[in-house]
C-alpha cells in the first residue's frame, strides 16, 4: 500500500492517496513520509514535495475547485469540509507525534485551512509554537496570522474575540522585528482593516501616514478598504466620498470595483425618501460614465437590489432591458446573483409561478441555481408555514447537487418551529451533524424560537429553551442580543399565560373584545422572577448590550405584573441610554393603562409619544387598544372619536380596527348594529377584492351584527301589517349569516367562537330550525369523517337558547337533544323523584353543563311545563348534587315543586338554596324566591299543595323575611 501510494503521489492522482492514507491512519499504521522515499527513490521528491502535494490538494479541492464556466456545478468537488479537517488532523498529529518541523509555506497554508474550516483557536496555538518551523517566518506568515485573527473577529464577533485581535495587532510588530521581518504593504492593509474592525478609524487613517513614512505608497486596495470602512459606518458616506478625492488626487482611477463599493454604501445606507436615494443612485452611475468606467455585473445587481427594494419597477424593467455596456462594449449578462434577486421580489410580492418561470430561463441562459436561489424558495414556504412545500424544494436541492449550507438548515428549522415540530427539528438537527455542520448561534435562536408555540392557553416551554441555552454555552457557542431577547420574550410569554389562567379562574365572561374581562396580575411566578434576573446578568457576562428590543420587553413584563411603575422606569432608563422607544414600546404602556383601568393616562400616553423627545406616530395596534379600551369602559363615544382621529391623521386602517369599530356598535345595539353590517360588508368586499376575505375574528363580528340587526329589525315591524316584511328581512340577514360563514371556512378552520356566532344569529333571526339543522349536520359529518367542527356544550347551549324560546314543537325538540346529553328520557310520565327511562350514549354529543340546565328550567318556565322542571331538578341532583345551579335555575325549581306539589322536593330546592345564602345569593333572585314562597304560602289554610303544614309554613315564613335582607 505504500508504494501504491508513493506512485500515486508521482502521478498526481492524490484523492486517491489521500484514500489510502485515511485507510492506513483508521488501521493505526504508522506512516512515514520517509518511508515513502526510501521505498521507491525518484529524483526531485523530497518529504517535503510529497506533503506538499497532499496540503496543496486539500486546499485546492476543498476551497479552490473553480467551476469550468463559472456557472456551472463544481465537476471535481470531492472533499467536503468535514473530510478536509479530518485528513488535516491526521497530518497535523503525524507531525507533532514526531517533531517533524515545517516549512512556511506549509504552515502558512495549514493556518489558511483552519481559518476556513472556522478553527481559530487551532490555528492560534500553533502560532504560539511558532518554533515548529524549519526557516524563519516572512512578512506572509504573520500576515496569514492576522487574518486568523480578523476572520475570528469577523464570524464570531464577541468581546473576547475583538480583544483578541486587538492585542495581536499591538505586538505584531515587535514579533515581527524580533524575528527580522519588515512589514509589507499587505501587512498595513491587514492593519487598517483591524483598525476598522475594532471601530478605530483614526487609526486606521494614520496607518497610511506610516506607509507612506515606510515607503508604501497605498495602492488601490488601500483606499477600497477605507471606503468600504466608511460605508459601513451609518451617516459617514461623506467620508467616503472624501477618500475617492484623495485617491483620485493620488493619481489612482477609481475602476469598477470603487463605484461598486461606493453604490453599496448608498443603498446600506439609504433612509428617508427613496426618490432621493435613487436620483444619488443614478447620480454615481453617471459619474462612471463620466469617468469611462464600464459596469460590471455587480454594478447591476447592487442597482437592482435597490429598486426592487424601494418597489420602483420602471427601474426595474430599464435594468434588465440593457443598463450599460460591459468593458468589451456587449450587454452585462446576468449571474446567479441577478435571478436570485428576481426570484426573491417575486415571491415576496405572492407570484410563485413568475419566480418558477425565471428559474426556468437561468438554466435555459446557462446559469446553474446555487444553494442560495434554492434558499429563497425554501425561506419563502417556511415563512408561509407550508412547510412540506419548503422540504420538497430541500430535498430537490440536494438532488440537483447543490450542498444546503447552514443558512438553508436554519430556515428549516424556522419553519418547523412555526408548525411545533419539534420531532421533525430534532431530525433536522441530526442531518446537519452527519453533514458536518456545525450549529451557530441563528441555529440556537431558531431552536429557541421553536419553544414559543404552545397549547391554546398560551403555555411555553420555558426550561427546555433555558436547557437549549446552556448546551449552546457549553458548545462554545456565543450567545447574542437575539438569543437573550427570545429568552425574555419566553419568559413574558409565561408570564402572560399566568395572567390568561388567572382570568380563567375568576371568570370572564366575553371574548369579542381582546381585553374584556381582564383582572390584574400581581402574583408572578417567583421562578420566573429569578430567571429573568439570571438573563439579565448573563448578558452582562457576555458583554451584550440591551438594545430596544430588550427595554421593550422587560417594559411588557412589568405591564403583565402590573407594574406600571417599573414599566415607566424601563423608558426613561432606554432615553438614559441613549435608546430611542418604538412604538411597540408605547404600545405595551397603553395597554397596561387599560388594563388597570386608567384610561386617561392611556390616552396621556398616546399623545405624549408624539411629542419631544420621542416623536412617533400611534400605528393602527395602539389606536385599535385605545379604542377597545373605552369600549369596554362602555364609554362608546369616546371609541368612535379615536377611530375618527386614526383615519383624520391617515393612519393606516386594518380589519382589525375596523373589526372593534364594529363590536363596539354592535354592543350599543339598535341602528349601531346596523351600521356594524355596513362597515363589515365594505371592509369584506375590499378583502375579497385584494384576494384575501374577511378573517375569522371580523367573520364572527359581521355574522353577530347580522343576528342582532335582524333582530331589531324584526321588533321593529308591526305585527298587523309588517309580518310579510318581517320575515323577508329574517330570511335576507339569515342568507347573510350562512353565506359569511361558508365563504370563511373555505380559508380559515371555525373556531369555537366562529360556530357559537353562527348559531346564536340564526336563533336571533327566528331560524331555529335552521340552526338545529345545521348542528346535526355538524355532528354527524363528524361521525362520518367529514369536514369536522369540534362541538362543544357551548354550541349545544346557544341552540337550545333559541329553541326554548321558540314555539312549542321546538321547545319539545330542545328536551329531545338534552336527552341525547344526558342519556336518559325526561319527557316519559314518571313520578316526581323517579328515575328516568336511560337512553343509549352518543360521545359525539357533549355532557351538559349548569348553563344548560338553566336554559332547560328556564324554557320550561316560559311554556309552564312545570313538571319537567321538577324532572330536570331530580336529573341535577343525580348527576351533580353538590354542584351548584344558577341562581335562576333554584327560582325555577322552586317555583315547579309549589305547582306540581312536590314537598319533599320543595324541602330540597329551598336546603339548597339556603346553602347558596353563605356563598352570596343575588338580590334580584332572592326576592323572586321570596315572592313565591309568600304567594302559595299565604291561601293554603292547615296545608300547602303536597303536605307541607302550617308550622312548616311559618318556618318558611320566617326564612322569607331573612331572604329579603339578603
Amino acid at each position: 500500500m505504500l508504494k501504491g501510494m508513493r506512485r500515486l503521489i508521482r502521478h498526481g492522482k492524490l484523492r486517491e492517496a489521500w484514500e489510502i492514507y485515511e485507510e492506513l491512519s483508521s488501521a493505526q499504521l504508522e506512516l512515514s513520509l520517509s518511508q515513502l522515499e526510501s521505498l521507491e527513490p525518484y529524483e526531485g521528491l523530497d518529504r517535503s514535495s510529497n506533503f506538499n502535494k497532499l496540503l496543496t490538494f486539500l486546499r485546492e479541492d476543498t476551497f479552490f475547485d473553480i467551476p469550468i464556466q463559472g456557472n456551472e456545478p463544481k465537476q471535481g468537488f470531492t472533499t467536503t469540509p468535514a473530510q478536509c479537517l479530518h485528513r488535516l488532523t491526521l497530518l497535523l498529529s503525524y507531525f507533532k507525534r514526531n517533531r517533524i518541523k515545517l516549512l512556511t509555506s506549509e504552515f502558512e497554508t495549514i493556518l489558511f485551512l483552519l481559518t476556513k474550516l472556522r478553527r481559530h483557536t487551532v490555528a492560534a496555538s500553533l502560532y504560539v509554537h511558532i518554533g515548529v518551523l524549519s526557516e524563519p517566518p516572512k512578512a506572509s506568515t504573520f500576515n496569514q496570522m492576522l487574518a486568523v485573527f480578523l476572520s475570528a473577529a469577523t464570524e464570531t464577533p464577541t468581546s473576547r474575540t475583538a480583544r483578541r485581535l486587538e492585542d495581536f495587532t499591538l505586538r505584531l510588530f515587535f514579533e515581527m522585528a524580533c524575528h527580522g521581518v519588515k512589514p509589507d504593504r499587505i501587512t498595513y492593509n491587514s492593519l487598517i482593516v483591524a483598525d476598522i474592525k475594532n471601530d478605530d478609524m483614526v487609526t486606521a487613517e494614520s496607518r497610511v501616514d506610516d506607509m507612506i513614512a515606510k515607503g508604501f505608497q497605498p495602492d488601490q486596495l488601500t483606499y477600497h478598504i477605507l471606503i468600504r470602512g466608511y460605508m459601513n459606518r451609518r451617516g459617514e458616506m461623506h467620508s467616503a466620498y472624501t477618500w475617492l478625492g484623495k485617491m483620485i488626487a493620488a493619481g489612482i482611477k477609481p475602476n469598477v470595483v470603487t463605484f461598486n463599493l461606493l453604490l453599496e454604501g448608498l443603498v446600506e445606507d439609504a433612509e428617508g425618501v427613496a426618490e432621493d436615494t435613487t436620483r444619488m443612485i443614478k447620480g454615481l452611475y453617471e459619474l462612471m460614465q463620466q469617468q469611462e468606467v464600464a459596469p460590471d455585473v455587480v454594478t447591476m445587481n447592487v442597482m437592482l437590489k435597490w429598486f426592487i427594494r424601494a418597489g420602483d419597477e420602471d427601474g426595474v424593467q430599464e435594468l434588465l432591458d440593457g443598463l450599460g455596456k460591459s468593458a468589451t462594449g456587449e450587454r452585462i449578462a446576468p449571474d446567479v446573483r441577478t435571478f436570485n434577486a428576481l426570484i426573491g421580489m417575486h415571491l415576496t410580492k405572492g407570484e410563485e409561478t413568475e419566480a418558477r418561470r425565471v428559474m426556468e430561463e437561468m438554466v435555459v441562459r446557462g446559469v446553474w441555481p446555487n444553494d442560495v436561489t434554492y434558499g429563497i424558495f425554501v425561506d419563502h414556504f417556511a415563512r408561509e408555514d407550508r412547510v412540506d412545500e419548503a422540504l420538497e424544494w430541500f430535498m430537490e436541492m440536494k438532488e440537483q447537487g447543490a450542498v444546503p449550507s447552514l443558512t438553508v438548515y436554519n430556515m428549516l428549522l424556522r419553519g418547523l418551529g412555526r408548525r411545533s415540530g419539534k420531532v421533525e427539528g430534532g431530525r433536522m438537527i441530526a442531518e446537519m451533524m452527519w453533514e458536518g455542520m456545525e450549529m451557530d448561534a441563528t441555529t440556537y435562536n431558531t431552536l429557541i424560537r421553536g419553544f414559543w408555540g404552545g397549547d391554546e392557553e398560551g403555555e411555553v416551554d420555558v426550561e427546555g429553551a433555558m436547557q437549549l441555552y446552556d448546551t449552546m454555552i457549553y458548545d462554545g457557542i456565543a450567545p447574542t442580543d437575539r438569543t437573550f431577547n427570545q429568552l425574555l420574550h419566553l419568559l413574558a410569554e409565561a408570564e402572560a399565560a399566568g395572567a390568561r389562567r388567572s382570568r380563567g379562574r375568576s371568570g370572564t365572561a366575553s371574548a369579542r373584545f381582546p381585553l374584556h374581562g381582564y383582572r390584574q396580575h400581581n402574583s408572578s411566578d417567583p421562578s420566573l422572577l429569578i430567571l429573568e434576573s439570571h438573563l439579565l446578568a448573563e448578558m452582562a457576562v457576555h458583554n451584550v448590550p440591551r438594545d430596544a428590543i430588550t427595554y421593550s420587553i422587560l417594559i411588557r413584563l412589568a405591564v403583565i405584573r402590573s407594574d406600571l411603575l417599573l414599566a415607566e422606569r424601563g423608558l426613561q432608563a432606554m432615553l438614559n441610554v441613549n435608546l430611542r422607544p418604538t412604538s411597540h414600546t408605547f404600545a405595551h404602556l397603553v395597554l397596561g393603562y387599560i388594563r388597570a383601568g386608567e384610561l386617561d393616562k392611556a390616552e396621556d400616553t398616546v399623545r405624549r409619544m408624539s411629542e419631544p423627545p420621542y416623536l412617533l406616530v400611534p400605528n393602527v395596534t395602539i389606536y385599535t387598544t385605545l379604542m377597545c379600551g373605552y369600549a369596554l369602559s362602555a364609554e362608546y363615544h369616546k371609541a368612535r372619536e379615536v377611530f375618527r382621529e386614526m383615519v383624520e391623521r391617515g393612519v393606516r386602517l386594518d380589519i382589525i380596527a375596523y373589526t372593534v369599530l364594529a363590536d363596539t356598535l354592535v354592543v350599543t345595539g339598535g341602528r349601531d348594529a346596523v351600521d356594524a353590517v355596513e362597515v363589515l360588508e365594505r371592509i369584506a368586499e375590499a378583502e375579497e377584492k385584494e384576494g384575501r376575505g374577511l378573517d375569522r375574528v371580523a367573520a364572527t363580528s359581521l355574522m353577530t351584527a347580522y343576528g342582532i340587526a335582524g333582530e331589531v329589525r324584526r321588533r321593529r315591524v308591526a305585527r298587523t301589517d309588517g309580518e310579510k316584511e318581517d320575515r323577508e328581512d329574517s330570511e335576507v340577514c339569515a342568507r347573510a349569516v350562512v353565506r359569511i360563514y361558508l365563504r370563511t371556512v373555505e380559508k380559515w378552520a371555525p373556531d369555537r367562537v366562529m360556530v357559537t356566532a353562527l348559531f346564536a344569529a340564526l336563533c336571533r333571526l327566528d331560524k331555529v330550525a335552521a340552526a338545529a339543522r345545521v348542528l346535526e349536520k355538524m355532528r354527524r359529518d363528524g361521525e362520518e369523517g367529514g369536514p369536522k367542527v369540534k362541538l362543544n356544550v357551548i354550541h349545544y347551549n346557544a341552540v337550545l337558547t333559541g329553541m326554548v324560546r321558540s314555539e312549542w314543537e321546538h321547545y319539545r325538540t330542545a328536551l329531545r337533544i338534552f336527552e341525547e346529553m344526558v342519556g336518559q328520557s325526561i319527557t316519559d310520565d314518571a313520578s316526581s323523584g323517579s328515575t328516568s327511562r336511560h337512553l343509549d350514549s352518543n360521545p359525539s354529543v357533549p355532557a351538559p353543563d349548569i348553563t344548560t340546565l338553566d336554559i332547560l328550567f328556564n324554557g320550561a318556565a316560559l311554556h309552564d311545563d312545570w313538571p319537567t322542571v321538577v324532572r330536570l331538578w331530580y336529573i341535577h341532583k343525580q348527576a351533580r348534587s353538590d354542584t351548584s345551579l344558577l341562581h335562576r335555575s333554584y327560582a325555577w325549581a322552586l317555583r315547579g315543586m309549589l305547582e306540581t306539589g312536590d314537598a319533599k322536593g320543595t324541602r330540597q330546592v329551598y336546603a339548597d338554596i339556603l346553602r347558596e345564602r353563605e356563598k352570596g345569593l343575588g338580590p334580584v333572585w332572592s326576592q323572586r324566591i321570596g315572592k313565591l314562597l309568600r304567594e302559595f304560602g299565604a291561601n293554603l289554610g292547615t296545608e300547602i299543595r303536597g303536605g307541607v303544614g302550617i308550622e312548616a309554613a311559618k318556618a318558611v315564613q320566617r326564612r322569607i323575611d331573612n331572604l329579603r335582607r339578603w
